[in-house]
């Protein structure tokens, strides 16, 4: 597409995914949608357990909040840090 955002594969590899939206046009009715953003970590708060990311693409910056109650698997990604410039 133009836009650079592709149909999502179903591979299980990180090689295999592909964008599925921008950052920027991502609205609260996405909230709940499986979305891909390819982006940096622009910020990273933790609350007790529960780890807010911001990630920055060329669009925008949507927040993903990562709750190991909910997602064990993703909140096992962590320590993830802040991209430098």
């Amino acid at each position: 597409m133009a836009d650079g955002v592709d149909t999502p594969r179903t591979d299980a590899s990180v090689a295999g995914w592909r964008r599925t939206d921008l950052g920027g046009v991502l609205r609260e009715g996405d909230v709940g949608r499986p979305v891909v953003v390819c982006g940096w970590v622009h910020g990273r708060r933790d609350h007790g357990g529960i780890v807010f990311l911001d990630v920055r693409d060329r669009a925008g910056i949507v927040q993903v909040v990562c709750d190991p109650s909910e997602s064990p698997a993703a909140h096992a990604a962590f320590p993830m840090r802040v991209s430098w410039r």
